[in-house]
């Protein structure tokens, strides 16, 4: 009975919607932008699912022109207004260490409005997948991470990350180490959960426990509290079929029960704040939304 208890509360705390953060990617942001159709359609959808944030692609072509700056802070305002936050993705490393981190900065200097202004800047760019295509070595992505870090802690807004896994690809640097740069890094970051099932069982979500026991360990010797997102992919690849008569809720609630019969070390030093659903243009069509 105390088990149910503790999963219940977890649950609650995850899917309250005054105490979760739930994540929306939105991808092909650049074609929705300023179209009233389009940008009504992706806030019914939020609205009615219950995100409270939105992580922005495609910012680089957005923001390329006073129109466009101008069109993004419509948007955000009118995220603001619906209770919405609204993270600038510098994805795709090619972008990242050439202009995709200098052109949120821009519009965030251009932008004399507050509550026209990114709530901050994710940096998404995969170093445990060296050298294929957009990727970056484990030390490019220090120097991506604390640069983001620096400049949005001096501007006040969030900085975070998504991670899929700690395998520095050059074999320089162990998990363990990948784990303690990152947490002296960070305070917050998205852990992808890879999951490839129609049936999400809780034993599929036990992939990620040991990433989250070798970053908890890291935490407990920095003396830190690690926020974690878990990303719930609606690909054809990973969960779209599972989406397709499932509500994330009800995912969060199989992760929710998975993580609580879990024991690890440092496990403290990790409090998981929420879901993000990846992405808005995979699942917007699917049904029996519950």
């Amino acid at each position: 009975m105390k088990k149910l208890i503790l999963i219940w509360l977890l649950f609650v705390t995850l899917t309250t919607k005054a105490q979760t953060t739930k994540i929306l990617y939105v991808d092909n942001f650049d074609k929705i932008c300023g179209n009233k159709i389009q940008e009504d359609s992706l806030f019914s959808f939020a609205t009615h699912i219950g995100f409270n944030s939105f992580y922005l692609y495609n910012l680089n072509s957005v923001t390329q022109n006073n129109a466009g700056k101008t069109s993004l802070g419509l948007f955000i305002a009118r995220s603001h207004v619906s209770g919405i936050k609204c993270i600038g993705i510098a994805g795709s490393v090619s972008y990242i260490t050439s202009s995709a981190i200098n052109s949120r900065k821009s519009y965030q200097d251009w932008q004399i409005d507050p509550n026209k202004r990114l709530d901050g800047i994710n940096v998404e760019a995969e170093f445990w997948r060296y050298p294929k295509s957009g990727t970056c070595t484990f030390p490019d992505w220090v120097n991506i991470i604390t640069a983001n870090t620096v400049y949005c802690t001096s501007t006040d807004i969030q900085s975070d990350f998504y991670i899929g896994q700690l395998n520095d690809k050059q074999g320089v640097y162990s998990d363990s180490k990948v784990a303690s740069i990152m947490v002296k890094n960070s305070t917050r970051f998205l852990l992808s959960d890879y999951v490839s099932t129609s049936q999400y069982v809780e034993s599929a979500t036990n992939g990620i426990m040991t990433r989250l026991s070798i970053i908890a360990s890291e935490a407990k010797k920095q003396n830190k509290m690690m926020e974690v997102v878990i990303i719930l992919s609606g690909t054809t690849e990973y969960l779209h079929t599972y989406f397709t008569s499932h509500s994330f809720d009800q995912a969060c609630l199989k992760f929710a029960n998975s993580y609580a019969k879990q024991s690890f070390t440092d496990k403290a030093n990790i409090k998981i704040i929420g879901y993000a659903c990846y992405s808005y243009q995979e699942v917007r069509y699917l049904r029996n939304w519950n």
